[in-house]
């Protein structure tokens, strides 16, 4: 498995990055380890997050929106107040869409009313709407 990480602490490119050879469960485990938070719904009976066997394995409309779904609810759990692309970023590779679907997405919840654009950082965050 080989994954670009940004810096936690300023966001920047990572300087260095490893192949390990990793099963799905363990896999699994590093990447929850390293992007603090629990995939949460991915995970078969056995444990194993589900994702599609190939990149061309494109998820539908409705499953690769009730994987965003289930990532901000897991997001909101662990009391994330707010979300950038970032957060959102590995789920191009896991539901097969594009960055510019990610943003959709995320604009999409805003016109919702779930989240609220947050122009005010550095970065375009969103921010939960109040309950």
């Amino acid at each position: 498995m080989t994954k670009e990480l940004n810096c936690t602490g300023c966001g920047g490119q990572a300087v260095h990055t490893k192949t390990v050879p990793l099963c799905s469960r363990c896999a699994l485990a590093v990447a929850e380890e390293s992007l603090g938070f629990v995939f949460d719904g991915l995970r078969s009976d056995a444990g194993v997050i589900q994702l599609p066997a190939a990149p061309e394995d494109r998820m539908s409309p409705a499953e690769a929106d009730d994987v965003a779904y289930q990532r901000l609810s897991a997001l909101r759990r662990q009391g994330a107040k707010r979300v950038t692309f970032e957060d959102f970023k590995d789920l191009q590779e896991i539901t097969g869409r594009s960055r510019p679907w990610v943003y959709r997405w995320l604009d999409a919840r805003v016109k919702d009313g779930d989240l609220v654009k947050d122009t005010a950082g550095e970065r375009v965050g969103y921010v939960y709407a109040p309950d």
